[in-house]
């Protein structure tokens, strides 16, 4: 998120461009090795469930304000990335609640067959809990946000407290306790 209140997304598809006669560098990687898949990392076949996963990075920055995969060194972050050695989100940040935690580690699976079959899933997941917490109009919302991000800011969290608790009270009504918990 850049000062002016742009987002911008930078670098996808650089470590693809590897094998290019004009950008092949033995021995290094080009890219954010942070959001590569384990397949990524192993030279294995690449196909749209690495991209999954590396929305599944993002997601999981945007939630609890780090990486998933760090280290003091690209060696260090590459083998966390394949044994899919990261922190629950959700001992991260618990706010987050167990449904989007588990969209997020879903996305970040080992194996690319126990991801989401397409990015498009993960969007109707996450659609389907932003309508859950009652943010039925993501552009309208982001619009209002960038508009005044303090004053958004204060009317949200009043927005969310209240439609979770209205959740929660319809779930423990139901007598799913757990859930009613979750909200």
């Amino acid at each position: 998120l850049h000062e002016n209140r742009a987002i911008k997304l930078t670098d996808f598809g650089i470590a693809q461009m590897v094998d290019t006669l004009a950008l092949t560098v033995t021995g290094q990687i080009l890219g954010s090795p942070a959001h590569m898949s384990p397949e990524h990392v192993e030279g294995g076949l690449l196909d749209f469930r690495a991209d999954v996963f590396s929305v599944g990075t993002l997601l999981y920055v945007l939630a609890t304000g780090r990486l998933p995969f760090d280290g003091k060194n690209p060696h260090t972050v590459l083998k966390k990335i394949v044994e899919c050695d990261y922190v629950d989100p959700m001992s991260m940040t618990p706010a987050m609640g167990c449904r989007l935690a588990a969209i997020i580690c879903k996305c970040l699976q080992r194996k690319r067959d126990d991801r989401y079959a397409s990015v498009e899933l993960v969007a109707s997941e996450l659609q389907a809990f932003l309508l859950d917490l009652e943010l039925s109009d993501p552009p309208s919302e982001l619009r209002r946000f960038f508009s005044d991000p303090p004053a958004y800011a204060a009317q949200h969290a009043k927005r969310i407290v209240g439609a979770l608790t209205r959740r929660g009270r319809e779930q423990r009504r139901a007598g799913n306790v757990a859930l009613a918990l979750d909200y």
